[in-house]
């Protein structure tokens, strides 16, 4: 099986495994959200329903994989021509205050998506002192999403002959939760990977649509 085979498999299995570790642990930065009445509402959805399919990303993918990993996280993977995957995982939370910390816990700090990205890599066939994380949101180039961040990861295969970059991106709209790669063994440097941010944002912008369009419901 092919290096970028093995790794979209294994994002799409351990990615829900290593989010669910922290669902509990409640975060420390409150948001402007939380301030103040409001009035409680929150997608009801199913996850799998509100999941991209490959013709609202680009015209070239075609969807891989996908599954329910845990209750209410839902996941799929895709190939295209410009990059070799993209992965995105969507998550229905009971509020959105626990959306929220969750977003805390795994992607608030950079040293928190480092360990989430780390944790992943080594459960692929990758060498993992090769791994280099920096955030590389643009506040120019957000989606719209009341939270959101992105970053990029770059590595080797364990020879240290293909040189690999994936960006990490996730975001949170009311109580659901989104978390995204796209992954490529062309563009093997962050700084220079213009069609991999261009599939990753089709991706994250398409995806927001989609669960801006689920009804809210009392909670």
């Amino acid at each position: 099986m092919r290096f970028s085979n093995l790794f979209a498999l294994s994002v799409v299995l351990t990615a829900a495994l290593l989010s669910a570790c922290g669902t509990e642990r409640q975060g420390n930065t409150p948001r402007a959200s939380q301030q103040g009445p409001q009035l409680l509402k929150r997608i009801a959805t199913e996850p799998s329903v509100l999941s991209v399919t490959p013709d609202l990303i680009a015209p070239d993918c075609t969807q891989q994989f996908e599954g329910e990993l845990i209750k209410r996280q839902f996941s799929r993977s895709y190939t295209c021509t410009s990059v070799e995957r993209l992965t995105n995982t969507v998550g229905i939370h009971i509020s959105a205050k626990e959306a929220g910390d969750f977003f805390d816990k795994r992607w608030s700090t950079a040293d928190a998506a480092n360990e989430v990205i780390a944790g992943n890599l080594a459960l692929r066939p990758a060498r993992q002192d090769s791994l280099k994380v920096v955030e590389v949101t643009d506040p120019g180039a957000k989606i719209g999403a009341p939270q959101e961040r992105l970053f990029c990861a770059s590595f080797t295969d364990h020879s240290g002959a293909i040189k690999a970059t994936e960006l990490w991106g996730t975001f949170r709209y009311e109580n659901a939760t989104v978390e995204y790669t796209a992954y490529t063994e062309r563009e093997p440097e962050c700084a220079n990977a213009p069609k991999l941010q261009a599939m990753a944002r089709a991706l994250a912008a398409a995806q927001l649509t989609r669960i801006k369009s689920a009804p809210l419901v009392n909670q």
